[in-house]
C-alpha cells in the first residue's frame, strides 16, 4: 500500500505498518480508508501479523488472535505497489527484522 502522509487516512491498497511501536493495518482506495490498530509489537519478540479481508469485514490478527475488526465497503485496485520495509517513496524505513512475508489472494479460515 501507499500512504503519502503520516496519518494513513489516504492510503491506497493493503498496508501493515508500525506506528509508535504498535501494529497498524490499513485498507483503502484514497477515498475510503479503514484503519485497524493493534497492540505494541516493539518488545523484542517475533510476532506474526495477518490482515484478512473477508467480504466487507477486515480483521487484524496478531500471533493468531484477532486484535481488531472493522468494516470496509470500498473497492480496491489489483494494480497497487507492493513494498516491504519502507514506504514506496523510500521514506519511513522499518527498523528491525522481517522474517517472512506471505501474500495470499485466497480464502483464509479463522
Amino acid at each position: 500500500g501507499t500512504s503519502p502522509g503520516a496519518s494513513f487516512r489516504n492510503s491506497t491498497g493493503y498496508q501493515l505498518a508500525l506506528a509508535r511501536g504498535g501494529i497498524i493495518a490499513t485498507v483503502g482506495n484514497n477515498r475510503s480508508t479503514t484503519i485497524l490498530g493493534g497492540p505494541a509489537v516493539d518488545d523484542g519478540k517475533w510476532h506474526t501479523a495477518t490482515l484478512i479481508r473477508d467480504g466487507d469485514v477486515l480483521r487484524l490478527r496478531l500471533d493468531g488472535v484477532v486484535v481488531a475488526e472493522k468494516q470496509y465497503r470500498g473497492t480496491l485496485s489489483s494494480h497497487e505497489l507492493f513494498g516491504i520495509g519502507s514506504t514506496p517513496n523510500g521514506y519511513n524505513r522499518f527498523v528491525g527484522e522481517i522474517g517472512t512475508v506471505t501474500y495470499q489472494n485466497t480464502s483464509v479460515s479463522i
